[in-house]
């Protein structure tokens, strides 16, 4: 009949360090907002996809795509711009100038500021947060935040962020499969297949330049399982 004054005193712990972290994340996410960025690498992209179910007639499957693009990433006085020349398409050299995304299946834009649409001040207010466990490697400890809109009405993505404890960066996101927007789409493919959706989005922060952490991997598997 009477609360466990140890399990209220973790409880009360648990959520001041939440407190602490919400708060550092967010000023993470301000200085990302901030920041006046030039930002180019060499992008490879590998994509497989297996349509079989849909054109069994057709062979071979999976079909396997490369890509590699000079990617540029610039941001100034409130300003994005994204944008891609094509360099190599499956091991053949191309020279196309302000090309678009080849993918067939996926599409994705600004992934940089991944990290702002979960844990920037302004969005905090529309989501429920909890530390679901950490990670120890060495003398460095990652925490695992999982954020959930308390609205699913409009459109908000959300899922499950490692951010690095000592200076509270954001190393990987892991998307909610319902999050992603043509999610519905999803579920009409599931239902032809009589299977279940199994997706998976995960983006990665390798990088680390001025404090700030710039994407080292983006990955997406849409797959579906059925009974066998």
């Amino acid at each position: 009949p009477y609360p466990n004054p140890q399990s209220a005193t973790e409880k009360n712990d648990e959520q001041e360090r939440l407190r602490v972290i919400l708060s550092k994340t967010g000023e993470y996410c301000r200085l990302l907002e901030k920041a006046v960025i030039d930002f180019i690498c060499l992008e490879e992209i590998k994509e497989e996809i297996n349509w079989s179910k849909d054109f069994p007639s057709m062979h071979p499957w999976p079909k396997r795509n490369t890509y590699v693009y000079d990617y540029q990433f610039i941001k100034e006085d409130h300003r994005v711009k994204e944008s891609r020349d094509l360099l190599e398409e499956n091991g053949r050299k191309r020279h196309e100038k302000n090309a678009k995304l080849k993918t067939s299946a996926f599409q994705y834009r600004n992934v940089l500021y991944g990290p702002i649409d979960l844990l920037s001040w302004e969005r905090q207010a529309g989501f429920e947060y909890r530390i679901k466990t950490e990670e120890r490697e060495a003398d460095e400890t990652d925490v695992i935040l999982e954020a959930v809109p308390k609205s699913l009405e409009d459109y908000s993505a959300y899922g499950k962020i490692w951010i690095k404890e000592d200076d509270f960066s954001i190393l990987k996101i892991e998307w909610h499969p319902k999050s992603i927007r043509n999610y519905k789409q999803v579920e009409e493919v599931a239902e032809r297949y009589e299977s279940e959706p199994d997706i998976t989005i995960i983006t990665e922060f390798n990088y680390e330049k001025n404090s700030i952490r710039f994407p080292s991997k983006h990955s997406i598997q849409e797959a579906y399982i059925d009974e066998n």
